[in-house]
């Protein structure tokens, strides 16, 4: 039987660990990607894209690419 201290002290460290997960900033090789996936990035890639919005310097180039599509797959073809 453990001893009611010891609880008490497990679930404050607990407590500041948790805290501690959501004051980390996240440090991700990719902005916009999530934190934890089951598919691995190839997979995630892996599609057919149309260009929807084209900027050179600032410059709306996107008329210059329209119905343009990019695929990608599994297999990095």
């Amino acid at each position: 039987m453990k001893n009611v201290s010891t609880m008490k002290a497990g679930i404050i460290m607990l407590l500041l660990a948790t805290a501690s997960l959501f004051s980390i900033q996240r440090c991700n090789k990719y902005d916009d990607g999530p934190l934890v996936s089951i598919r691995s990035r190839t997979e995630r890639v892996s599609n057919t894209w149309k260009v929807e919005n084209y900027k050179v310097n600032n410059d709306d180039l996107t008329s210059l690419v329209t119905d343009y599509k990019e695929t990608f797959t599994k297999e990095n073809n």
